[in-house]
C-alpha cells in the first residue's frame, strides 16, 4: 500500500510539474515575438523608403499586399495597411540547407501601417522560432536574417 501511495504521489507531482512547465512555456510577450518601430512619417513615405532599403541590402521583394485596398474595395473602412514581402536567395537558402522547416516562416516581411499621424512598421522575430527546432546549427542564418531585416526598418527613422 505504501508502494501504490509514493507512486501516485509522484505521478501527481510530475504531472503538475509537466502541466506547469506547459504553462510557463506559452506565456510570451508580445516583445518577444515581434519587432515593431513607430516613426513620425507619412505612411506612403514610409512604404518607399522601406522598398528602397530592401533593395539596398539585396533582398528581392516578392509579394505585396495592399490589405486596406483590399478592404476598401469591399467597402469596408480600412486604415493604411500594408504587408511587403522579400527575400534574399543566399541567406534563406542557407538557412534551408541547414532546416529545411524554417521555410513555414518565410518569406520574411515587414508590415506597415498607419497610426494617426504615425506609421508603424512590424515583423516577426525569426530567432524567437529557434525553440522549436532541434537543430541549432541555424542559428547563425536566423540571427542573420533577423538583424538585416531589423536594420532594414530602422533605416526608415
Amino acid at each position: 500500500m505504501y508502494k501504490k501511495i509514493l507512486c501516485l504521489s509522484f505521478a501527481v507531482f510530475l504531472l503538475s510539474t509537466t502541466l506547469s512547465f506547459a504553462e510557463e512555456k506559452v506565456k510570451f510577450k508580445k516583445e518577444d515575438i515581434i519587432y515593431s518601430i513607430t516613426v513620425n512619417k507619412d505612411f506612403e513615405a514610409v512604404v518607399g523608403e522601406v522598398r528602397d532599403a530592401i533593395i539596398d541590402r539585396n533582398f528581392k521583394i516578392t509579394r505585396e499586399n495592399e490589405i486596406s485596398k483590399g478592404m476598401t474595395e469591399r467597402g469596408a473602412e480600412m486604415f493604411s495597411y500594408k504587408i511587403i514581402e522579400f527575400c534574399n536567395l543566399t541567406l534563406c537558402g542557407d538557412m534551408l540547407k541547414k532546416e529545411p522547416d524554417m521555410g513555414a516562416f518565410m518569406p520574411t516581411g515587414i508590415t506597415i501601417y498607419a497610426k494617426g499621424k504615425q506609421t508603424v512598421l512590424v515583423t516577426k522575430r525569426m530567432s524567437s522560432m529557434l525553440n522549436a527546432f532541434e537543430n541549432t546549427k541555424v542559428r547563425q542564418e536566423v540571427e542573420k536574417i533577423d538583424k538585416e531585416v531589423f536594420e532594414i526598418m530602422e533605416a526608415v527613422k
